[in-house]
């Protein structure tokens, strides 16, 4: 069977932990992410003229099989967040980023800044660390390098799980799969309920129009070549996605910083969209938003963020 666990040569069963035990897990946010137009999420490689989806090599620890799953990495996800967050409070507080931001602030806000030749970044400043994480709560959440000062993030962001029979031992427990009946199902039956990844992709043709009939048309056609062809492997629509998040901090976490997270995650639900190529009707996604999941405590409203930016506009 599929599912059946390894057996040592005498004979005697394995007895590791199975996927559906109580297993400890960090206090979580989670979403699901249906997939409405093909995702798509550039690979390290090439194949040829085929854009490939990023994928992840892992192993089932209930099989022993490895295999290389798609994967939407959580840096990516963070990413976006970063964009959205610094975004919103820029307008908030009257920013406009390419008139106001010098090219070195822009880059602390929106890629987390970089450090300059012959820095010193071994020398902690409190005073502009503590004035960062508590003037603009993002860079609490997101963290980053401010005037040569590297601070990590409370936030904690996951990557996307493909729900596909091969994330199975991943998904079983926080799922708690059922059948039509209400009845629990076994990590067998539900494993076996799943697509496999590969019947979750697809390749969607690109094409590049020649233009030959313009004046200073393709030069490549004027050469002899033809239209430029290209394939996207992507999800299919329809595929769903499991994403995670937690927020963790060696002190308390501020209010005024969940709230922020809370405004953030409104606007990336609204947003709609997520991976490469969304300007090509790629990568439109709907969720119902997060949830707080194990013994993660329930955001605030984003009231508190949007105040805290209109009262110190000035300041921030």
């Amino acid at each position: 069977a599929y599912f059946k666990a390894p057996e040592v040569s005498q004979g005697r069963r394995w007895s590791g932990v199975i996927p559906g035990e109580d297993m400890q897990s960090p206090k979580q946010h989670r979403a699901w992410f249906q997939v409405v137009s093909p995702l798509a999420h550039g690979h390290d490689e090439k194949a040829g003229n085929v854009v490939l989806f990023r994928r992840q090599l892992q192993v089932d620890p209930w099989t022993g099989t490895k295999s290389l799953v798609p994967i939407y990495t959580g840096n990516a996800v963070k990413g976006q967040w970063r964009d959205l967050f610094f975004a919103r409070m820029l307008r908030a507080v009257g920013v406009v980023p390419e008139d106001d931001l010098s090219q070195r602030r822009a880059q602390e806000l929106f890629a987390g800044g970089t450090i300059e030749s012959g820095a010193d970044t071994g020398t902690a400043r409190l005073d502009v660390r503590r004035k960062a994480r508590r003037t603009i709560p993002a860079i609490d959440l997101v963290g980053g390098c401010i005037e040569q000062q590297i601070m990590s993030g409370i936030l904690k962001v996951s990557d996307c799980t493909l729900l596909c029979r091969e994330n199975a031992w991943k998904l079983f427990r926080i799922v708690k799969p059922t059948d039509h009946n209400g009845a629990p199902l076994s990590y067998e039956e539900f494993a076996q309920s799943l697509s496999p990844y590969d019947d979750l992709t697809l390749l969607r043709l690109g094409v590049r129009q020649a233009h030959r009939d313009l004046p200073g048309g393709d030069l490549s056609a004027k050469k002899g070549g033809a239209q430029m062809l290209w394939n996207t492997e992507a999800i299919l629509p329809g595929a769903r996605f499991l994403h995670t998040f937690s927020i963790m901090s060696l002190s308390n976490v501020s209010q005024l910083a969940l709230s922020c997270m809370s405004d953030l995650l409104a606007d990336f639900a609204d947003n709609g969209f997520m991976g490469a190529q969304t300007a090509r009707g790629y990568g439109q996604v709907s969720t119902i938003g997060y949830f707080p999941a194990e013994k993660a405590t329930p955001l605030p409203p984003p009231d508190v963020s949007l105040t805290y930016l209109k009262d110190h506009r000035s300041e921030i």
